[in-house]
């Protein structure tokens, strides 16, 4: 399963988004070569002068699954329709061609575009052929795209690999000048046969191990660093051998450097997926103690500690616009003493418990309900006048009434409370704000409880506060 947060990591963010990219590249070049065959451009798909060109059944199927990559992760059933016949015909291309290479049979000139340029190639001994290379390359790349759709995400991306891995193997031979490294398969072939894998893999990096290498922790960074010396340093340790060692083997340090660079970056890519691991359990275990730091561990709500740190926000809010639409009310249960002493702390528990989960239910996303000492509970109301705090108030009253609790509602009937409303202004503090507020719980206490008191400054409403 894949977290959202991962999903939002900005490398994954970053390399999801040059899925689509990447994929137009490899179709609009895809299109290029069918163009050099339609016009007679023959460096449109042979870009090396008689070494080996990109077959146009090569690059209809390479056409047909950068399709499938635009189309995998659209929701619509049209996108889905595309995705299923590109992948269909692609398939269909490649069974007819791995078909005709293990039987020494010519199925796929039927169904090849241009087929009179190629045949007419053949004749005079120029390579033009989708040998073997190309058709496991684009055959792995197709079923990282199945795979994806079904969500198999982790065969997918080992899929997607293999294919990538096959172009490398000709890159090394082109550049150490390996013929049997690269056969039948063009420069061109092989960098699309790349990126299109480089494609699949974009397209699903929001799953491991593409996720763990690139993950923000540092287990993420070490592993694309370790990637990167992993290809390189071999590569150019071959490319020094056969440069200055005469006696050497080309053949045998193609395989080698190739091996070598492929365990390297396989090894890299299980140590980063265990080590992003073991590093987000480690900011899930810190970000569990930071919310247990603050969260009252009877009622679970806030607790003091972020109390604070929410009004001190909130009151840099208000300065900032400077406008006074920050009020607090602060709660205590009327007589809880008596609870507690009468039926006893388990009781006087259950009946925090319950008022916690009321005050939480009945305020807005955007307040702040927290238990800040025994029977003390304060409701942050930011954006909120004092006409708006005052109606609030009236509701908890009603609502402190009918709450029901077992144990104790049932058998000495309801639970009371006072309420003392604070309004900030652009001079308060967290201290003058809790103080207002606790001198008008007090008032409201000394006045009969079950009742709001306001600021004193402030004229108070002529309805029936209880």
């Amino acid at each position: 399963m894949t977290s959202t947060n991962t999903k939002s990591w900005p490398l994954v963010v970053n390399t999801r988004v040059l899925a689509t990219p990447l994929a137009l590249l490899c179709i609009l070049f895809a299109v290029v070569v069918l163009f050099g065959y339609a016009a007679g451009m023959e460096n449109l798909y042979r870009p090396i002068a008689d070494g080996p060109a990109t077959h146009p059944l090569t690059a209809t199927t390479i056409l047909l699954l950068g399709v499938g990559v635009l189309s995998a992760e659209r929701a619509n059933r049209i996108t889905q329709t595309l995705f299923i016949t590109a992948l269909a015909f692609a398939f269909c291309l490649l069974a007819v061609n791995i078909f005709d290479i293990i039987n020494h049979t010519q199925q796929a000139n039927l169904l090849t575009p241009f087929y009179k340029v190629v045949d007419a190639e053949g004749a005079i001994g120029k390579s033009n052929k989708m040998g073997v290379n190309t058709s496991i390359t684009l055959l792995f790349v197709a079923f990282s795209l199945v795979f994806q759709h079904i969500h198999f995400p982790t065969i997918a991306q080992l899929l997607s690999f293999l294919g990538i891995a096959v172009p490398t193997v000709s890159f090394t031979g082109y550049a150490y000048g390996l013929d049997n490294f690269y056969g039948q398969m063009s420069l061109i072939s092989a960098t699309l046969g790349f990126v299109l894998g480089a494609a699949t893999l974009a397209r699903n990096a929001h799953n491991n191990p593409i996720r763990s290498i690139l993950s923000p922790y540092f287990g993420g960074k070490l592993a694309r660093f370790q990637v990167l010396i992993g290809y390189a340093f071999p590569a150019l340790i071959g490319y020094l051998m056969l440069k200055f060692v005469t006696s050497i083997d080309g053949l045998a340090v193609g395989l080698l450097i190739v091996i070598m660079s492929w365990f390297i970056i396989l090894m890299v890519s299980i140590s980063a997926m265990f080590q992003t691991a073991a590093e987000q359990r480690t900011q899930r275990l810190m970000r569990q103690l930071e919310q247990q730091a603050e969260t009252d561990p009877l009622t679970q709500l806030p607790n003091r500690r972020r109390f604070v740190e929410f009004l001190t926000h909130e009151l840099n809010r208000l300065n900032r616009h400077q406008r006074n639409d920050l009020c607090l009310l602060m709660l205590d249960i009327d007589h809880f003493k008596n609870v507690n002493d009468t039926a006893g702390h388990d009781v006087g528990d259950r009946v925090l418990v319950s008022l916690g989960a009321l005050l939480r239910s009945s305020v807005r996303k955007v307040d702040l309900v927290a238990r800040i000492g025994g029977e003390e509970f304060v409701v942050v109301l930011p954006d909120t006048n004092f006409n708006g705090a005052h109606r609030v108030a009236t509701h908890l009253l009603d609502y402190v009434q009918r709450m029901e609790v077992p144990g104790w509602t049932d058998t000495h009937g309801g639970i009371t409370t006072s309420i003392g409303i604070a309004v900030a202004h652009k001079q308060s503090s967290i201290e003058s704000l809790l103080a207002e507020a606790d001198s008008c719980l007090y008032q409201a206490k000394k006045n009969g409880r079950n009742r709001i008191e306001p600021q004193a400054e402030l004229d108070r409403p002529t309805a029936p506060t209880t």
